[in-house]
């Protein structure tokens, strides 16, 4: 039994991995159409004002890109780290027994 669980558990996390990238890339996009979206009928959005000159939203996506993806790789691995620990978790405890929802 242990045998086929060792062999299960990589599959496993795989697939995992996979849908977690998988959702993380579809958040990313539809955020940054949303964003485009709001943008376009006003010609661009203005994040702040400083006397009579305006700083546009995406200037400030224009400057905080480099930390954001930064950010969003931290995010992937903490996630990742969750992930393998549930697994690990899980696969010790073993099946669930019969009729335990």
């Amino acid at each position: 039994m242990k045998g086929s669980l060792r062999k299960f558990v990589p599959a496993l996390s795989l697939t995992a991995v996979t849908a977690i990238c998988a959702c993380t890339a579809a958040t990313g996009e539809a955020s940054k159409e949303a964003g485009k979206a709001a943008a376009a009928p006003s010609g661009g959005m203005v994040a702040a004002k400083v006397g009579d000159r305006s700083i546009s939203v995406q200037e400030v996506d224009d400057k905080a890109a480099a930390n954001l993806m930064k950010v969003r790789q931290q995010e992937f691995e903490v996630r990742q780290q969750a992930l393998d620990g549930l697994i690990s978790e899980h696969a010790r405890l073993g099946p669930k027994p019969a009729g335990a929802g």
